[in-house]
């Protein structure tokens, strides 16, 4: 049986750059909470939020506004490259500066002696990593996701692997060296990206114009990445005050597996995001709202038997995840309640991508700025009371509300119509059963 012409769409090709991503992270993190001790692993899990806090921020400044700049206004593609690659390392100095500054603060108060000598070393990865990312957001802004997935694919395994010769060699490792591995497998990915995708990277001169208009659409995006970003943050600061660094080592590996399954969500995000740019600029807010169910659609049709696959598995995927230390009841029922964000979250992400995509970033923002606030009460009434338990319950019950409010102000910019969603949920089940009946029976021979 032959199969002839099969394309992978760029849908696909999202997905797996995200994966590619998240897959290099989690062997990393399986090694290294194997290597450490809870309180050391806890220690480098704040650094990590601290981190993405930083990254996340630097990606909403830069990448939104490029992608949708360059859809929109192809003919100043040079020039808004050339900005954006300005503005992407301008921004990530000055959180470098802000995380070396406050890093001495956050270590007392989180009891994380350790935080200063890792906010100092990220510099490093700020240029490597940094420079990976930037690469990604020019593929994005011409829809190729390709080269994304060969460049964290190279990147993440490289950086596995180089952790990889300290776990099995039982020599000696600090978690500064591991900072340094992931910058350098970087910027293998960098090269990658460079030979087999050049043709994109073709930069102008320098506009002030561009960077200015670059900067005033960043600053809601910043704004609203930072806010994402701190509030799936809220619950680890909390434990990290409330309780101590070894408390955020066992919260943070049930949390992994929900935030693993993100990676449908992170991918069809960015796939999305410049399809809806341009459906809205040509078609109107029905056509907008169409796309929005079926980005919906196909996030919930994947995330759906995950969720009932990690229920079902819950204790085999702690033990995978940290080993035995990390298996005990109390970290099994905080997954089980971080579980039902995989439903959850999608609501939350798409909102953001439409939002961005129609030149509403500042709607975005105040909606996750505000959002924080919520999150904040809610681990403040449970955390003290419940402890890391208390942060699952709070930061879900949050998440709710939040995506109550989020779809009544969604309504309000493009036409939604929720039962399309179900139908587009259908719609994904059955093209896979048509697939998986047509490989058992087989097709005709070509």
């Amino acid at each position: 049986m032959k199969f002839k012409n099969i394309r992978i769409p760029e849908s696909a090709f999202a997905m797996m750059a995200q994966a590619a991503q998240m897959l290099g992270a989690l062997l990393v993190m399986l090694m290294l909470v194997r290597m450490f001790p809870k309180d050391i692993f806890g220690q480098w899990v704040l650094y990590q939020s601290l981190v993405a806090l930083a990254e996340m921020a630097r990606m909403g400044f830069v990448q939104n506004g490029m992608v949708r700049y360059a859809q929109s206004e192809p003919g100043q593609y040079r020039q808004i490259l050339s900005g954006g690659l300005t503005l992407h390392f301008l921004v990530g100095l000055g959180l470098w500066g802000l995380l070396v500054s406050c890093s001495p603060y956050l270590a007392g108060i989180w009891k994380s002696e350790m935080l200063p000598q890792l906010c100092m070393a990220y510099g490093f990865t700020l240029f490597s990593l940094g420079s990976l990312r930037f690469l990604e957001y020019v593929q994005m802004a011409n829809k190729d996701f390709r080269g994304v997935f060969g460049g964290n694919m190279i990147a993440g395994l490289s950086y596995a692997l180089m952790v990889a010769y300290f776990f099995f060699s039982k020599n000696e490792m600090s978690l500064v060296w591991v900072i340094f591995m992931q910058g350098i497998a970087a910027l293998f990915g960098c090269f990658f990206v460079l030979f087999f995708r050049k043709r994109f990277f073709t930069f102008g001169s320098l506009k002030f114009d561009w960077l200015k208009k670059l900067f005033h659409y960043g600053k809601f995006s910043l704004g609203t990445n930072l806010s994402s970003m701190l509030l799936q943050r809220v619950d680890i600061a909390m434990i990290a005050y409330f309780i101590n660094p070894a408390a955020v080592a066992a919260y943070n590996i049930a949390g992994k597996a929900p935030n693993y399954m993100e990676v449908p969500l992170k991918g069809g995000a960015q796939y999305f995001f410049p399809k809806i740019a341009e459906v809205y600029k040509k078609e109107g807010k029905k056509a907008t709202g169409d796309m929005y169910a079926q980005a919906m659609g196909m996030m919930l049709a994947i995330n759906i038997p995950i969720f009932l696959g990690a229920l079902l598995f819950a204790e085999p995927i702690l033990w995978i995840l940290g080993g035995a230390d990390y298996t005990a009841w109390e970290v099994k029922v905080i997954l089980y309640v971080l579980l039902s964000n995989t439903l959850i979250k999608p609501f939350a992400r798409m909102f953001g991508t439409v939002l961005d995509a129609i030149g509403k970033p500042e709607v975005n923002f105040r909606m996750v700025a505000g959002s924080i606030f919520l999150n904040v009460g809610m681990n403040l009434l449970f955390v003290p009371a419940m402890g890391a338990l208390g942060a699952a319950i709070g930061t879900i019950l949050a998440m709710i509300l939040m995506n109550i409010i989020s779809i009544q102000i969604l309504k309000k910019h493009i036409h939604i119509n929720l039962q399309l969603i179900f139908h587009w949920i259908r719609n994904y089940y059955s093209r896979a059963l048509s697939i998986i009946r047509l490989r058992t029976i087989g097709a005709p021979k070509v």
